[in-house]
């Protein structure tokens, strides 16, 4: 047999029942199974009108317009295949036969109407009643179901008739197989056997069809009443079905509204709660002339909106919804169960299509279920499951940090989930420069880095912001700077204004060309339209230290802490850094900056490019030689923390106490907080 289904569970079976015939039972079971199969989902109907079988006409039909006809010959059905068990029990087909057996020998794969644009996957089979035609009525009266569950005298009264077992065997065997994603029965009408059957032992779901006539109406009362006792005496918790009114004519609204005031009396009577009345199949010509499955394809359609309806309502009542789907996808996470999880995700994809299931940011909710506590499961399923989260976004919300944690929980998956993500056409330029960003500074990916950087301006090449961050990469990283050049220039033909680009490149004239004064004419360009911005403000006033503007380079330094951002601990580090030795070369060292510094060495940060060079050389002309060393070992520290050990070396690291941020004002004096 082949595994559960993505939920975990047998597959549902829906059970479609009408105390009388004539009201388009059917037509809604062939038209709700087809939508539900051209979501591409495996969709099995079981003609179970032994009686006065319908559907099983149109596999007769549909075999013989098959070609070569000989090669596919009406299957056998529900007849044949109960008989079969009862006769040779548990050497039948029904017990030695898989799922892939039993459904070439009994069903037939039903042609879905082109109209739909059915997904690849699309699947309907049908189990029909049985071969129609000569033989059919003495099999039928051989299998003898009117007394199919009959027990011998002498058998406990709590025991199971023989006919239950088979038809318990018959559930279990199809639902349990995985090869159908819904099943939904065809039920025979009135209070016959086959109506038993269906409704009690198979049904987990029951969808119930009446007219609004009085015959109709105390008839389907009659049935729902005795149905609850059945169960209430079982003491099984009794499900109220879902009533469905057909047909219901267009005009007469008067007397619409009369019967179904009679309809809902006599309905909560039946049920003992009162039903909701809001299903309803329009009268349609189509539907009384014709057994073909038909579901209009003009959205405006009152018949398509009705059997996409009744389809939202099935799918509700069975729990396929949304919220449960994603509770059940937490647990089986939780619980390891990565594989389960993957195909229930896969479920959900193709429910994203029905109404009442929205297919917005539904995969953007997957987030907070797969990455509580700011983890990651490590299942082996994990590329699979991002993959598929990241394939159906409805934008690339939360994406970047889920990547960012998955190259934490293993590195060998993401650089898999890497290539994957730079095939994806609907991700955006933003996520893939962002991501490039993280590949550079981060996971120091380089090769990868630069392909994202790539695909980002292949989408949005007019992008200041990005062309400037590859601009940085070709300088810092492939240390070409021809290139390097050209990129930032382009960003500024773009964005004159860009206060990001125009700091980078000042970087990048000071420390690559040397050409200081086209450095510092961008520097004040930059803060005249952005003038708190931490980091062009640290630039700058480290800029102006190395030219040996000291008074003028430490206010820049300060106003840059006074708008740090306390979450960038890097800058933050640099600036207290820059702030102690540009205090101590203007002669008037400030140690509370030493000791912030100690703060950020102890509590450990990522590092990122940075260079102090320019600065370390106006240090050395002016510092004696041990306070040069000592201000060297500092900045190696900060660019590699396999360096922080060396710093012990020096009595004043050992005994400086390291001062938290907050608690240090921009002039450097103790404050902050408190």
């Amino acid at each position: 047999m082949n595994e559960l289904l993505p939920t975990e569970e047998a597959a549902p079976v829906i059970t479609f029942y009408s105390y009388k015939g004539g009201v388009g039972r059917s037509m809604a079971v062939l038209n709700v199974a087809t939508l539900l199969a051209s979501r591409g989902f495996r969709v099995l109907i079981i003609d179970f009108d032994l009686e006065a079988p319908g559907l099983s006409h149109l596999v007769e039909r549909s075999a013989k317009k098959s070609k070569p006809i000989e090669k596919i010959p009406p299957p056998n059905g529900v007849i044949d295949l109960l008989l079969d068990a009862r006769q040779r029990q548990e050497n039948s087909d029904l017990f030695r036969m898989d799922a892939a057996a039993l459904a070439a020998k009994y069903t037939f794969r039903y042609p879905i109407p082109s109209d739909l644009h059915p997904a690849e996957d699309a699947c309907l089979t049908i189990m029909p009643a049985g071969r129609l035609g000569e033989g059919y009525a003495t099999r039928l009266d051989e299998l003898n179901l009117p007394h199919l569950y009959d027990k011998p005298p002498d058998a406990p009264a709590e025991s199971m008739s023989q006919g239950q077992k088979f038809i318990l065997a018959f559930k279990a065997i199809l639902t349990r197989s995985g090869a159908y994603d819904y099943i939904i029965v065809d039920s025979r009408t009135g209070h016959s056997d086959e109506a038993g059957i269906c409704t009690r032992d198979l049904a987990d779901h029951r969808m119930v069809l009446s007219g609004l006539n009085t015959q109709n109406i105390s008839g389907t009362a009659g049935f729902l009443k005795g149905l609850r006792k059945i169960f209430e005496k079982a003491n099984i918790p009794f499900i109220t079905p879902d009533i469905i009114l057909s047909p219901v004519p267009s005009s007469e609204e008067e007397l619409i509204s009369r019967r179904l005031n009679a309809a809902a009396r006599e309905f909560k009577h039946a049920l003992g709660t009162k039903p909701e009345l809001d299903l309803f199949i329009p009268y349609h010509p189509r539907l009384a002339l014709t057994e073909e499955a038909y579901v209009p394809s003009l959205p405006t359609s009152a018949l398509r909106q009705a059997y996409l309806r009744i389809e939202t309502r099935l799918l509700h009542s069975i729990n396929h919804r949304q919220k449960q789907f994603m509770e059940r996808f937490t647990k089986l996470i939780e619980s390891a169960k990565g594989d389960k999880a993957l195909k229930l995700l896969q479920h959900l994809l193709k429910l994203q299509g029905t109404p009442g299931v929205p297919a917005s940011r539904i995969f953007d909710r997957i987030f907070p279920y797969f990455l509580p506590a700011e983890k990651i499961y490590p299942l082996a399923e994990s590329l699979d499951i991002l993959t598929l989260i990241a394939k159906n976004l409805s934008s690339d919300y939360g994406l970047l940090e889920i990547t960012k944690k998955f190259h934490l929980a293993n590195e060998v998956q993401a650089a898999a989930f890497s290539k994957i993500l730079l095939e994806l056409p609907s991700l955006s330029s933003e996520f893939l420069g962002d991501y490039a960003n993280f590949l550079t500074y981060t996971r120091k990916d380089h090769d990868a880095a630069e392909d994202f950087f790539i695909r980002s301006l292949e989408i949005n090449p007019r992008s200041a912001q990005y062309l400037g961050d590859y601009a940085i990469f070709l300088s810092q990283v492939r240390k070409n700077h021809s290139t390097a050049d050209d990129f930032f220039k382009r960003a500024l033909e773009i964005d004159p204004t860009n206060s990001f680009v125009l700091g980078a490149f000042a970087n990048f004239l000071t420390q690559i060309r040397k050409d200081h004064n086209a450095a510092d004419a961008l520097y004040k360009r930059s803060l005249e339209i952005n003038p708190k911005d931490t980091f062009d403000l640290s630039n700058y006033g480290h800029f102006l230290v190395v030219r040996e503007r000291l008074t003028e380079g430490i206010s820049y330094l300060r106003l840059a802490w006074e708008n740090r951002d306390d979450d960038n601990d890097i800058i933050d580090a640099a600036l207290a850094y820059c702030l102690w030795l540009s205090t101590c070369l203007n002669g008037a060292e400030e140690l509370n900056w030493e000791r912030v510094f100690k703060h950020y060495i102890v509590k450990g940060f990522i590092r990122n490019p940075w260079n102090f060079d320019d600065m370390l050389l106006v240090a050395k002309e002016k510092l004696d030689p041990q306070d040069f060393d000592y201000s060297q070992a500092l900045a190696v520290a900060f660019l590699d923390d396999t360096k922080v050990a060396d710093l012990e070396r020096f009595p004043r690291w050992q005994n400086l106490r390291p001062l938290y941020p907050d608690f240090v004002e921009s002039d450097g004096s103790e404050g902050g907080l408190f």
